[in-house]
């Protein structure tokens, strides 16, 4: 039994001896220099592609296996040039031996410096790398066989001394969008790694762009675990800092910085946690938590995020946006904060609040399968806060419509426009119109917009309205329909047109369309039928009633009656309907409603001009103002023609001195026509139910006549004109 053990142990000696005789043999007589030319030739059979070792191999075997390189060169692809596809200057990595006899791995560092690599896409979409990833590969390689033997190694037993990447850059040169991208100072390190237990990870890198030109540093740093158990990667006290700067860079420099307090990746499943992510941009503050999975089908993500409390303006200012609202309040406080779920490419925005200065904004929105919806709830706003200032220069003279006309409808916005949704506001102020329990619904695509339902509370009314553009075809079609009740028209008016003389309600209905490119071109082609009708109303500044007792005294040259104290018009209706075309609107059925005077007319208002010129008769009514005045009560029943016409801001309103002849003339044909035939039939003419019986020695009829004829011969034009209005206005002559 003794001589059975020596020999064993002699055995055992000898065999151990011989292994650290080859070792020192290896190490003496092997050089994997003497294999450079081989192993050059090996890659070039692979890839056909050439490589050259310029430093030296050195190979070392215990108690680390470890090898270390120089300078290294790979070629580029046939037609990508000269310039190597890539190159390191130095390489190395050991593997302690010791550790494998028992199915241990334990690396020493890995270290890679001075890597240069460089991409490229030529003009017709070829790249230099696949045929170096297989993607020319006509057929995938058979799957494995699974075997039963278990691992050759437990990688819960793996251990890396640490990873060194110094000095890296990648270039990407792009021919076809004529455009260079580079990563330089790339640096990657990590302490040494084991299964379960934290590293320090340190990164940073500068990216540069040639067009435009834009250069961006990012730096950061983290706690790495791998814990392969649960299959997870976790980088804990995240942080990165990127200072950005270039052409399209707001004030030509930016910093960021994210921060988060934990990333967490199952391996296995795919999926991802974000804890307390913070970024800091642009003077924003965005937190959130998410979840998500990254399946081949593609992302998806949810989780709560939060904008806090932030200036707008102070961020427009650093956008470098010069924009100054005419609120010096607005644009001070914003904050947002939702619920995010991204699925594939589709995003939604749900739980939505947004609170800016005084409004607060609830809802949803977002966009699915590429069309945007929403669903927005506004309590109150005053979007006038947020325009700019007016300038009060450059604002249209009176009649004008100034630059309006030559704005142009968004036509190439407005096909690619893909959305639905409602908009809900309890208050909205624009234009210095106020509109209550204000509902805009949209509904957008394939070139035509609708808005649908479209209704508000205003000016103590109601409106409705359907509005369709279309623009499928060369010119922009534009359709109305709108509906107006109770609405109070001096308010509108003033709000609108700052026109303060016109007060009542409005009935209205407008069925309208126009087409043109411009808001001009619409306004000049604007085509349609309104319904209309104004009730309890009245004319401020303007008292028609004093105007006729004036014309009156005037013609008896008597003095003219007091003007009252404030002028005004009242009626009790107005009423009409109205064709529109190419722009003018063509009223032949105006009918108004006075205490004194019904008025009968027509006209049209030229929209593109914004003037008005309307011809009226007037007629007098049987009404108390005639009774309480005896001057004038003998104009009962009479007519008075009227013209309107001018500028819709300041329309003039006076006699229709011209029709008034007309009538006159017509009356005297009339009345000399029937005198005639009354002679020739030897017929008396009636007595007017006022006329008096005539007295003894008074002239007959006949003599009145031709005594009459003689006056009107010897008068001068000015005259007859005079004593003709007169006769109508009922006066003397």
């Amino acid at each position: 039994m003794g001589r059975l053990l020596q020999i064993l142990l002699f055995a055992v000696a000898g065999i151990v001896g011989v292994l650290v005789l080859l070792i020192i043999l290896v190490a003496l007589l092997f050089d994997p220099n003497d294999y450079r030319d081989r192993i050059a030739a090996a890659v070039e059979a692979e890839t056909g592609r050439s490589l050259v070792i310029e430093g030296n191999l050195e190979l070392r075997l215990f108690p680390w296996l470890r090898i270390t390189s120089g300078a290294m060169e790979l070629g580029n692809a046939p037609g990508f040039g000269d310039e190597p596809f890539a190159r390191i200057e130095a390489f190395s990595a050991s593997l302690r031996l010791m550790p494998l006899l028992s199915r241990e791995v334990e690396l020493g560092t890995l270290r890679l410096a001075g890597l240069r690599l460089n991409l490229a896409v030529d003009a017709q979409g070829n790249n230099n790398w696949a045929d170096l990833a297989g993607e020319e590969a006509d057929a995938p390689s058979p799957p494995r066989e699974p075997t039963t033997d278990g691992p050759a190694f437990d990688l819960a037993d793996l251990r890396i001394g640490g990873i060194e990447l110094v000095d890296a850059r990648v270039r990407f040169s792009d021919a076809q969008a004529d455009q260079v991208y580079l990563l330089e100072n790339m640096r990657l390190e990590l302490d040494a790694l084991a299964l379960g237990v934290p590293a320090n990870l340190g990164f940073g890198l500068e990216f540069r762009q040639q067009r435009p030109a834009l250069s961006a540093d990012l730096s950061g740093s983290a706690v790495l675990t791998l814990d392969q158990t649960a299959g997870e990667l976790t980088l804990e006290r995240l942080r990165m800092d990127l200072v950005a700067s270039g052409e399209d860079i707001p004030a030509g420099r930016q910093q960021a910085r994210v921060q988060a307090a934990a990333v967490r990746a199952d391996l296995d499943a795919s999926t991802f946690a974000l804890d307390q992510l913070r970024a800091e941009i642009l003077g924003l503050v965005l937190s959130t938590s998410l979840r998500g999975e990254l399946p081949e089908a593609g992302p998806r993500i949810s989780g709560a995020f939060e904008v806090a409390e932030f200036s707008p303006r102070d961020t427009l200012r650093l956008l470098e946006i010069d924009y100054a609202p005419a609120d010096a309040s607005a644009l001070t406080r914003a904050r947002l904060r939702g619920e995010l779920e991204l699925t594939g490419e589709d995003l939604r925005l749900a739980g939505l609040e947004l609170r800016l200065d005084d409004t607060t904004v609830a809802g949803a929105l977002g966009s699915v399968a590429g069309r945007l919806f929403f669903d927005l709830d506004v309590d109150r706003i005053n979007a006038d806060r947020y325009l700019p200032p007016a300038d009060e220069d450059a604002a249209p003279a009176t009649g004008e419509t100034g630059d309006i006309d030559a704005v142009e409808i968004p036509v190439e916005l407005l096909r690619e426009l893909a959305a639905e949704g409602e908009l809900r506001v309890g208050e909205a102020i624009l234009g210095g119109l106020t509109f209550r329990n204000l509902v805009l619904g949209l509904n957008a695509g394939e070139g035509r917009v609708r808005l649908h339902p479209l209704r508000s509370e205003f000016f103590e009314g109601r409106y409705e309205g359907d509005i369709r553009v279309d623009v499928r075809g060369d010119l922009p079609a534009l359709s109305l329909n709108e509906r107006v009740s109770g609405v109070q028209l001096g308010a509108l008016s003033q709000a609108m047109f700052d026109i303060e003389h016109l007060t009542g309600l409005i009935e209205g209905a407008f069925e309208l369309r126009a087409t043109g490119a411009t808001l001009g071109d619409m306004r000049r082609r604007l085509n349609g039928d309104m319904v209309f009708g104004l009730t309890d109303g009245a004319w401020e500044g303007v008292d028609i009633w004093h105007q006729v007792r004036s014309a009156r005294a005037t013609l008896r040259q008597e003095a003219r009656p007091p003007a009252p104290t404030p002028p005004r018009t009242e009626f009790s209706e107005v009423t009409g309907t109205a064709r529109v075309t190419d722009g003018v609107i063509d009223n032949r059925d105006l009918v108004a409603l006075l205490p004194f005077m019904r008025l009968d007319g027509q006209g049209s208002i030229d929209l593109a001009e914004a003037t008005l010129d309307y011809r009226l008769d007037a007629t007098f009514l049987d009404r108390p103002e005639l009774a309480r005045d005896a001057a004038m009560a003998d104009l009962r029943g009479r007519r008075l023609p009227l013209r309107i016409d001018g500028a819709l801001t300041e329309p003039r309103i006076r006699p229709d001195f011209g029709a008034m002849v007309t009538d006159e003339v017509r009356d005297q044909v009339r009345t000399r026509a029937e005198d005639l035939l009354r002679d020739r039939l030897g017929i008396s003419r009636p007595r007017d139910r006022d006329e008096p019986e005539p007295e003894n020695g008074e002239a007959t009829e006949g003599e009145s006549g031709e005594a009459a004829e003689e006056a009107e011969r010897s008068e001068t034009p000015e005259e007859r004109l005079r004593r003709r209005i007169g006769r109508i206005l009922g006066g003397d002559g």
